[in-house]
């Protein structure tokens, strides 16, 4: 019926604390209230997820024209919304750059079958991101077999970096893989200000979380302060705050 609503929450370069792009997260305009993820449960329950996945998906393309132009669009997709057909001429609509946020809930059974559409969606300028990645073994077999632009990190790894001599070692494990695969690393759930220097410091590229942006409804702001200045007291002079040293790409399309 068209009961839910579409929010955004933004996604900030480390390093100058620029919009690199925003996640469309779906509200379910429904009473007794359930949250967002028993409703596409249920949805997979009764063989329906693919339409509602693309319902959702079809609400944030079209509000996301209120972006300005640039800023990535990153819309939540399970294996199985992937390999439907219609999902390229979806994302086509856009009229900007996409990342499709491949989710844990299920895994691939056979990646060849998705091969061909993954592929197709990289020649139309779509970036790929593995979300949720450490959460499960799902995640690291995307990543091994779907060779990601984005490696999006669960809150579990992400949260309490900085009072952690294991976590931290692990995270700098985790971005020099990311440095030598060619991905970026998005590190979500960041709500301490100690955890934001820690991953500053050691070089992720990228952050989402309370700390430093609450989804909500467009417009968001271009520039996190939060992160401008933490990037400003731990990144060298002249480092934290010069220009988009993001990729840049043409619009999907």
């Amino acid at each position: 019926t068209g009961a839910f609503h579409v929010v955004f929450q933004p996604i900030y370069e480390l390093r100058t604390g620029r919009l690199l792009g925003v996640e469309a997260l779906t509200r379910v305009d429904l009473t007794p209230y359930r949250p967002p993820d028993a409703w596409f449960a249920a949805a997979r329950a009764t063989g329906r997820a693919v339409e509602l996945e693309l319902a959702a998906i079809a609400r944030a393309v079209e509000e996301a024209r209120a972006l300005p132009e640039g800023v990535d669009l990153a819309v939540n997709i399970s294996p199985v919304t992937l390999a439907d057909p219609g999902l390229v001429a979806l994302l086509a609509k856009a009229g900007r750059p996409v990342t499709i946020e491949i989710t844990e809930h299920t895994g691939i059974e056979d990646y060849e079958s998705v091969a061909d559409q993954v592929e197709e969606l990289r020649r139309r300028g779509v970036r790929i991101a593995v979300d949720d990645a450490g959460a499960g073994i799902a995640s690291l077999r995307h990543i091994v077999q779907l060779a990601p632009h984005v490696i999006k990190l669960d809150i579990s790894l992400t949260q309490g970096v900085a009072s952690s001599p294991l976590r931290r070692a692990l995270a700098g494990s985790l971005i020099e893989f990311a440095q030598q695969t060619g991905a970026e690393l998005l590190v979500e759930g960041i709500e301490d200000t100690e955890d934001l220097v820690t991953w500053t410091t050691l070089g992720a590229h990228a952050a989402q979380g309370y700390l430093v942006g609450r989804p909500s409804p467009l417009p968001v702001p271009q520039v996190s302060a939060t992160i401008r200045r933490t990037a400003g007291a731990v990144l060298p002079r002249g480092a934290a705050l010069g220009g988009r040293t993001g990729r840049s790409r043409p619009p999907v399309g």
